[in-house]
């Protein structure tokens, strides 16, 4: 009974290394790394003209170019589903 419980963890283990290294023929292991590598330096800069949108446009109020800058960053912070037509 023991060996067969061996031999049965041994197949299984061996199943998860055949598993593993398959991943890394995977073409979709790849674009995932791609997009995550991508992702981070878009999203700092997505977040730091938001800040910029909004501090600069409100600094800019009295002049009275903040108004629009404001409407426009906030507009943009939706990801312009406030333009799209339903």
């Amino acid at each position: 009974m023991s060996q067969g419980t061996d031999k049965n963890s041994r197949s299984s283990f061996a199943e998860l290394g055949r598993q593993t290294l398959r991943t890394f023929t995977q073409r979709q292991t790849y674009l995932k790394q791609l997009y995550l590598i991508v992702s981070v330096p878009l999203g700092l800069c997505f977040s730091g003209m938001l800040i910029l949108g909004i501090l600069g446009g409100i600094g800019l109020l009295s002049l009275g170019i903040g108004i629009p800058l404001v409407y426009f960053t906030v507009i943009n912070w939706g990801g312009w589903q406030f333009w799209s037509v339903h």
